[in-house]
């Protein structure tokens, strides 16, 4: 693409192409990163019609938004892509983004993992739901109830939940409301209405159990988007309260991003029971019975142990299952717009990725992961044993990753961003053959530009992606060549252990990875930008 450019195809389905010269990326095909678009002549994105983006919108995943084309192909080949094409600002000088206003178990519930200088929690959290939609799924009202246990090792009187659902569209227009809540006082919202302060009836001790109840009501925002739908497919990512986190920092009460994730949170228990329309699939966290309820309406119950969120969708999915090798239920949901053979091949994919990500990062502990499929406009999306993908075998490798990092080892997204979406991505391009020139002939898009900064620094500067998730893979690619395939695979899977169902923090990363190898690695980090 002109003097000193550089491209990256991944197999013909996800290309990027660099130039230097003009600081320009520009990617074409696929990108397991959400997009947001406005369709021309008022068509719902992916519906056929051109959709265009304005100049100064961010990305949902943080990139400073130079322009954006999305443009149609005909069904045959929307495996290749709908030819997106992501020409993204990453130089010095980049505008400003703002944050929007099977044989296997389910694990049991323990004590959230914690450093012996600070305790997390709340922790031994359980959510239960109660949901019932109206005939589309698009409107839940009901209840919800969460049991903790105060495991800060701090007098606590008051806790916060988080309605990561209102990080769109703030106080002017939630998407989520809690009322008549009882156990507490609830405050005034705050962090654009996606914080809620429940101040406690009375202060609670360390290790003292409490519980809170309220009434829940969710209105699905009319975008496609994970938290939106497209057409009667509805995405219900991050629509349910969650209880922030405290530690030695106090509690975090982030702002939402439109690029990346701000969620932290610690692993928990959920029931949650949906009443829906009988002619709407559920595919959800965690492992579902269904039975019939009134006339033409069905209960589903959900039960997910030890995970640290909840996500659904409802719509007139088609579906597809397998079992891995180890014997891990893939079921796949997919939209009318995703053909048989995209069907076979996300499936296939999704069975090898399971199985090798078992191989190289330790067992998959749940009995089954969902995913559910489109060629969704804004990219795709992870959750713990759910995910939302494009139907192309890099988003769903990318994504199915995340069980392991995000959802089994945690981390503040906010502040470190990395230790998530550098090793999935890595664990991607490693399981794909994906190529990365990046990693040959690194391209920053500004001194100050770290592997290791957080989502403040990218919402003000750009460079997410380029950074994180490229720049951050060629880290993990470094250190698999200096300490060798076989003691850094060995490296992950114990790290994976050790930290599983807790939080991995950057201290804890850099210095396990040392221990685990028999040359120094401080270069290595220095280079990536990452000490």
């Amino acid at each position: 693409m002109g003097t000193g450019g550089v491209t990256c195809d991944a197999r013909g389905s996800e290309t990027f192409q660099l130039n230097r010269d003009t600081s320009t990326l520009m990617f074409t095909g696929p990108i397991d990163m959400p997009l947001r678009a406005k369709s021309d002549g008022g068509g719902h994105p992916g519906d056929g019609k051109r959709a265009s983006m304005d100049r100064s919108l961010p990305t949902t995943r943080g990139e400073s938004m130079s322009s954006l084309t999305l443009l149609s192909r005909s069904r045959s080949d929307r495996h290749l892509s709908r030819a997106l094409t992501l020409l993204l600002l990453v130089g010095a000088a980049a505008a400003s983004v703002s944050p929007s206003p099977a044989s296997a178990q389910a694990p049991t519930q323990t004590a959230p993992r914690a450093s012996p200088q600070e305790s997390r929690g709340p922790g031994f959290v359980n959510y239960d739901v109660r949901l019932t939609a109206d005939d589309t799924g698009g409107s839940w009202h009901g209840g919800m109830s969460v049991r903790f246990v105060n495991t800060t090792g701090v007098v606590l009187d008051t806790i916060w939940l988080r309605l990561w659902g209102n990080g769109e569209d703030g106080c002017a227009a939630p998407a989520v409301r809690v009322t008549r809540l009882s156990g507490g006082t609830a405050g005034d919202p705050a962090v654009g209405c996606t914080a809620l302060p429940v101040r406690m009836a009375h202060p609670l001790r360390p290790g003292q159990p409490a519980l809170v109840r309220f009434d829940l009501h969710i209105a699905v925002p009319d975008r496609d988007a994970r938290f939106g739908h497209n057409g009667p497919y509805y995405l219900l990512g991050h629509a349910l309260p969650v209880l922030a986190v405290h530690d030695g920092k106090g509690w975090h009460l982030d702002s939402y991003s439109t690029g990346g994730e701000s969620n932290f949170s610690l692993t928990a228990d959920w029931t949650v029971r949906l009443d829906h329309p009988r002619a709407l699939a559920i595919p959800a966290t965690g492992s579902a019975v269904a039975r019939p309820a009134r006339p033409g309406r069905t209960l589903t119950t959900i039960a997910a142990k030890r995970v640290r969120d909840f996500a659904f969708a409802a719509g007139p999915f088609g579906k597809r299952e397998a079992l891995t090798r180890h014997g891990v239920l893939v079921r796949l949901w997919f939209a009318d717009d995703v053909s048989a053979a995209e069907v076979d091949d996300t499936l296939a994919g999704a069975v090898e990725y399971m199985d090798t990500f078992a191989g190289w990062f330790g067992r998959y502990p749940y009995p089954e992961v969902d995913l559910v499929s489109s060629h969704f406009d804004w990219g795709s999306m992870e959750y713990p044993t759910y995910v939302v993908t494009y139907p192309a075998r890099t988003a769903v490798a990318h994504e199915l990753a995340h069980q392991w990092w995000y959802g089994l080892v945690g981390n503040d997204q906010y502040a470190d961003p990395w230790l998530d979406e550098a090793i999935a991505e890595y664990a991607k391009q490693r399981a794909t053959g994906d190529e990365n020139p990046l990693c040959a002939d690194p391209f920053w898009p500004s001194p100050d530009a770290r592997v290791t900064s957080g989502m403040d620094y990218f919402n003000a500067n750009g460079g997410y992606s380029l950074v994180v998730y490229l720049l951050g893979s060629c880290l993990m690619h470094d250190l698999e060549r200096t300490m060798g395939p076989d003691r850094w695979l060995a490296f992950l899977r114990d790290y994976a252990t050790t930290h599983r169902y807790g939080v991995s923090t950057p201290v804890a990363f850099r210095a396990e990875a040392q221990a685990a190898s028999p040359v120094d690695l401080a270069p290595v980090f220095h280079r990536w930008r990452a000490s």
